[in-house]
């Protein structure tokens, strides 16, 4: 069985290796990082596999109902409808500080992800950042910056997120999509998410 990753903002590949190896070491992964090019990508993959779409990732890919119905099975890890506190939808960044971060970046982006890694409460397994372009980077941040999901829409999919979340209001999008599933030891960490939820891929 293959289980395909769709990572979440500044996290290198080796932070999806160590979860996927660590906790699935029977299965095949590939690990797709959220830039530009992530849908061709995925699109790529075969029918049977497993999607296990992450934070940033999942975002992206419950913008494309269309790649969602191509697959047996997709599993949506501390997704959201808009990170934006001002949106009402769950999140609780403000958009202040996405604009700041993304100066941030453009002045320094080690210091930048670093700082999102502790912040976000992450147990970052990837110490090389420099598989990291700027312009991707950027292109993920714009994406929480000025895209935004209907409401509701997380209501029809199989949806994980922790009470402890330091970005996400579990609370609140419980309230707007009753049938996510709320873990309350975890936050945003996909391991520490995965490993509550003791979930079977």
């Amino acid at each position: 069985m293959r289980v395909v990753w769709i990572n979440g903002w500044g996290l290198g590949k080796d932070y999806l290796k160590w979860i996927a190896s660590d906790l699935y070491p029977e299965k095949t992964h590939v690990f797709i990082q959220p830039k530009e090019v992530w849908s061709v990508e995925l699109d790529q993959q075969a029918k049977d596999s497993t999607i296990v779409a992450y934070s940033l990732g999942a975002f992206l890919l419950l913008n494309r109902p269309d790649l969602c119905r191509k697959f047996d099975r997709v599993v949506f890890m501390a997704p959201f409808a808009d990170l934006k506190k001002e949106s009402g939808l769950g999140g609780k960044v403000h958009l202040a500080q996405l604009l700041f971060l993304r100066r941030w970046l453009q002045r320094d982006n080690l210091a930048a992800i670093k700082d999102f890694i502790v912040r976000a409460g992450l147990n970052s397994h990837s110490n090389d950042l420099s598989e990291f372009l700027d312009a991707d980077l950027i292109w993920g941040i714009d994406r929480l910056i000025n895209d935004s999901l209907k409401p509701g829409v997380l209501g029809s999919f199989e949806v994980w997120i922790g009470e402890k979340d330091r970005l996400l209001d579990a609370k609140r999008l419980h309230e707007l999509h009753p049938s996510v599933n709320v873990l309350s030891a975890a936050g945003h960490d996909l391991g520490e998410l995965l490993k509550e939820a003791n979930l079977e891929l």
